[in-house]
């Protein structure tokens, strides 16, 4: 009877250890899965990232698409005022039909516009300014 019980015993610890190593082994599974999950979670993450830098370069590309679109039209702004510049200011120096020789900043050449358009409505207000004081012009009728 005692050798029963001793196999008994025996039976009973194996048993027990067959119990404690199929709990370590359901701990080691679900220690796998956690980090499975962390696994996923980390590559979802590196995605909502190559997403988000996607993101960022199609915005850089619309700031330069931006940048570019208001530099054409700072471009055609200058195109346009050198156009006007050149329609209403066809006066140039050394300008054959006016047998003028002088540059557009001489004191002749202001004198000779102020003579041609003394007679118009800027000038006539002008003449009150203290900037044609300084000319110290004399008037020829």
């Amino acid at each position: 009877m005692v050798k029963m019980w001793a196999f008994l015993c025996r039976l009973v610890v194996q048993m027990y250890c067959i119990l404690i190593y199929f709990k370590l082994v359901n701990c080691v599974v679900q220690l796998i899965n956690c980090v499975v999950q962390l696994v996923n979670c980390v590559v979802q993450l590196a995605n909502c990232v190559v997403q988000l830098i996607n993101c960022v370069v199609q915005l850089a590309n619309c700031v330069v698409l931006l940048i570019n679109c208001v530099v054409k039209l700072v471009d055609s702004f200058v195109q346009l005022v050198n156009c006007v510049v050149h329609l209403v200011n066809r006066l140039k120096p050394n300008d054959p039909y006016m047998g003028r020789t002088t540059p557009l900043t001489s004191k002749r050449y202001i004198l000779y516009i102020y003579s041609t358009n003394i007679g118009t409505e800027y000038f006539k207000h002008a003449l009150y300014s203290p900037f044609f004081s300084l000319f110290k012009m004399q008037f020829v009728s």
